[in-house]
């Protein structure tokens, strides 16, 4: 059986694909997993991912983490799903302009692990893509592009705001990994570490989790496809945080650097 194949549902009617030596499985041993969201997987009915009204969607599910799924209540601001969108993969697709999906009870941290698979396409120039934060302030830790010119992990700790980036031009489509272990954060991008920044632990008492957008922010909402999402409570060892690329490359079809 062709893995790619077996993997991509024909239509958004619900599907079923079992567990075989051909799937690709998550690590499910790796401890302090809070949220893991992903638009297909083959150990999981579609219906146990996603709630859709046709290619709508009204919620995205939590899976192997904690209970606190992402949702959107106002029909305009909804993303769609799309069984193409990244790589010929299903992925959820956000439009640029009001798309999002929020949990408002997300857990305080002070450290953390962020991957998501994604692409920002050619515009707007400045896209949130995850972002965990208090809503006033927006800060917290998050995945976006800024001011046209590169990508960034970034985190607030007592000092201000700490940056780890990468100069590139979109659109750009990657495995973005964040790591803020308390000494410094680490971005990575397709399992290449792209830069280090000394920074603390997250200084702000966190309570959203916002995908497809900086909280806060008009304008950084993003143009592009977000297919998984993974978040733990911590700074994982490169061992573990290796297990997870190498579950997300196959899968994803993005070759590790």
């Amino acid at each position: 059986m062709d893995l790619v194949k077996s993997l991509v549902p024909s239509s958004v009617s619900d599907i079923v694909q079992p567990i075989s030596s051909e799937c690709v499985i998550y690590p499910t041993h790796i401890p302090i997993l809070l949220k893991r969201f992903t638009a297909f997987d083959c150990a999981f009915a579609r219906s146990s991912l996603l709630d859709l009204t046709g290619s709508i969607v009204n919620v995205w599910k939590t899976i192997n983490g904690t209970a606190g799924d992402v949702i959107q209540l106002t029909q305009t601001n909804k993303p769609q799903y799309q069984v193409d969108a990244l790589n010929g993969l299903p992925a959820i697709v956000f439009d640029g302009t009001n798309d999002f999906l929020q949990n408002l009870s997300f857990p305080n941290i002070s450290t953390v692990t962020m991957f998501v698979v994604g692409k920002y396409n050619t515009t707007p120039t400045n896209q949130g893509m995850v972002d965990i934060s208090t809503f006033i302030t927006n800060t917290g830790a998050q995945l976006h592009y800024e001011a046209g010119i590169k990508s960034h992990f970034r985190i607030k700790d007592s000092v201000g705001l700490k940056d780890a980036t990468l100069a590139e031009s979109l659109p750009i489509k990657h495995i973005f990994t964040g790591v803020a272990d308390g000494t410094d954060i680490k971005y990575f991008v397709d399992g290449d570490l792209k830069q280090t920044t000394l920074a603390g632990t997250i200084s702000e008492t966190v309570t959203n989790l916002d995908i497809g957008r900086l909280s806060g922010i008009n304008g950084f909402f993003l143009n592009g496809a977000i297919g998984e999402v993974i978040i733990y409570g911590r700074a994982l060892s490169g061992s573990e945080r290796q297990e997870v690329l190498d579950y997300l490359s196959p899968k994803w079809k993005i070759p590790l650097i």
